[in-house]
């Protein structure tokens, strides 16, 4: 069995073949979860994750939320108005949680690099920043009152978001989502048997990540799709899909020189853990 810590079929990506999918998935035995990105789609991953036993969802607001509608490269990722952020993350955000298939809260964390390029003052892209970490924070709280894993989007602020998680004395299980941190920030999290690493389909593109990935033990690491984005080599540049899963497992069999069962064996063990999903016994 295998188990896609980060995807989202709910996407509009998916929604003209889905049902086929779907059988693929069950064929392969393949259990996911879907990570909402804002509340609109954190609904539709919930909705989604119903339907089917082997699909669990998170309720997150990205990073990305904070900035102008029309700056979003993506529609999925569309929002309400930034000033309504604070209150959603407070009021219908907290409800979305008690749903009993919701094991997670996020992608939620820190991502400068589309502020950085908006036409705006810097006292302007500063207050977008403090947003930002305000809504990080929020997330946080929640998740550590709900006692619910955290899904983190970090994109090069790996040590400010490690401070801000000690600054909130954050207890829970963490992932960080899409890894591609340093040398250094790979010993800071392996400090905290509770934080696990996110490996996606970039990891096929060059070995680039290989003395990182090294460094990290199996027993701390997922595997992930982020689909429908970053398709790993062969089908870079397509639609992905968690099917895909079987490319990023065997990469990381070739890093660690260990075979592709005990890869997909430990990943879906640390998924299963690191989302509290052992005590389970609906397996197909």
């Amino acid at each position: 069995m295998i188990f896609d810590s980060h995807t989202h079929l709910q996407f509009n990506a998916f929604e003209n073949d889905l049902n086929d999918l779907v059988f693929k998935l069950k064929q392969n035995n393949i259990y996911l979860i879907n990570v909402g990105s804002n509340i609109e789609n954190s609904i539709k991953s919930i909705e989604l994750s119903k339907q089917y036993d082997f699909m669990y969802s998170s309720v997150g607001i990205h990073p990305v939320s904070v900035l102008p509608q029309e700056s979003l490269y993506d529609k999925d990722e569309s929002k309400e108005k930034i000033d309504e952020t604070k209150q959603v993350v407070d009021n219908n955000f907290e409800k979305l949680i008690l749903n009993e298939k919701v094991i997670a809260v996020g992608e939620c964390g820190l991502d400068y690099s589309y502020i950085e390029h908006l036409n705006l003052s810097e006292e302007e892209k500063e207050n977008l920043k403090q947003k930002q970490i305000n809504i990080f924070k929020d997330q946080i709280r929640l998740a550590q009152k709900h006692n619910k894993t955290l899904i983190l989007h970090i994109r090069d602020l790996y040590k400010e978001a490690i401070n801000i998680l000690k600054q909130e004395n954050f207890t829970q299980k963490a992932i960080f989502h899409f890894f591609k941190g340093d040398k250094d920030i790979v010993e800071e999290i392996l400090k905290n048997p509770n934080w696990f690493f996110g490996f996606s389909g970039i990891i096929t593109y060059s070995d680039s990540l290989n003395n990182i990935i090294k460094m990290i033990p199996l027993s701390r690491m997922l595997i992930e799709t982020d689909a429908p984005y970053v398709s790993p080599v062969p089908n870079r540049g397509q639609r992905n899909d968690p099917t895909n899963l079987k490319y990023i497992i065997q990469k990381i069999s070739t890093i660690l020189d260990v075979t592709m069962q005990e890869v997909e064996d430990q990943t879906f063990q640390n998924a299963f853990y690191v989302y509290n999903l052992e005590n389970l016994t609906n397996l197909r």
